[in-house]
């Protein structure tokens, strides 16, 4: 026997039945009920939790392994800069040390007249010790002229050119 209720007869029992129970449970008659089933299906959400917890934990620890990869690879680029940077200022350094020198040199001696040079080029020969520097006639250099640094006497100036 089978009994066939209208369309909207079963959606208005339905409505009241769930309106029903809703009634009841805020009203507290569930409270121990839901307790007694609650308190196995906490255990198993917790569980759950845990493995989901271990799992994402897994996922991101790659993630951070590239983070910290990329971080590296950073921090060892502006290492290499400050370590470029160090030499730079330590060859503007001994550069200031011996200006500093030559200057004081000057002053030392203000009879004779001073004029700086560079080197330019060295004679390749291990007996000789020859320089070349970026000086000659037009800048007042002569053969015979005594060259100084800023440790004292260097040399003789053997053979001018124009500069």
């Amino acid at each position: 026997m089978n009994i066939r209720f209208p369309k909207s007869l079963r959606i208005i029992a339905l409505s009241l039945a769930s309106i029903g129970i809703l009634a009841l449970a805020l009203s507290g008659v569930f409270s121990s009920l839901s307790r007694w089933v609650a308190s196995p299906l906490t255990s198993v959400q917790t569980w759950v939790s845990l493995q989901y917890q271990g799992v994402e934990n897994f996922v991101s620890a790659s993630q951070d392994i590239q983070e910290i990869r990329q971080q590296n690879t950073e921090l060892e680029a502006e290492n290499a800069r400050m370590q470029a940077q160090i030499v730079e200022l330590q060859q503007q350094l001994v550069e200031f040390k011996i200006l500093s020198a030559l200057l004081e040199f000057a002053r030392a001696n203000p009879e004779h007249q001073y004029i700086g040079a560079s080197v330019i080029g060295r004679d390749p020969s291990p007996f000789l010790n020859y320089i070349i520097i970026n000086r000659g006639s037009d800048d007042g250099l002569r053969r015979g002229m005594p060259v100084v640094t800023q440790n004292g006497l260097a040399g003789r100036v053997v053979q001018v050119t124009a500069t």
